[in-house]
């Protein structure tokens, strides 16, 4: 992109953020690993319970993802059923967990925008992806 030139957030697809404290070490983490945005879900007692995943996968994660822009020089993925979510709210890829157990893990701005994702018709899904 040029200096001044205007884009559309729009015009570019979907993205997702990332934490500037990632930013830096994104590249060796990933060591020529794609970062794959996927989500968990289950039905519990009427209400569907879910929670967004960041994994880092070798190869192509296959045709129930698409890609988006990516963080620099590792490329990303996300699953297609999550696309309503990224046009509505804005992700953002971060560190997780406590100190001792960091991982990758995604945060939804606003918060309720993944409320409602989990409100929408749609399959659960029951499984995880490890690379």
């Amino acid at each position: 992109m040029l200096s001044g030139e205007m884009v559309t957030v729009a015009a570019l697809g979907p993205f997702a953020g990332l934490d500037p404290d990632l930013r830096p070490r994104l590249p060796e983490l990933a060591c020529d690993r794609a970062v794959v945005i996927d989500y968990l879900a289950t039905v519990r007692c009427g209400p569907v319970m879910g929670d967004l995943t960041v994994d880092l996968v070798r190869g192509d994660p296959g045709p129930d993802y698409t890609p988006i822009r990516p963080f620099g020089t590792v490329r990303c993925y996300v699953a297609r059923a999550l696309l309503p979510l990224f046009e509505a709210a804005q992700v953002t890829v971060r560190f997780g967990g406590p100190p001792f157990a960091r991982h990758l893990a995604a945060t939804v701005e606003p918060p309720e925008a993944w409320i409602d994702f989990l409100d929408r018709p749609a399959p659960t899904r029951g499984r995880r992806r490890r690379s």
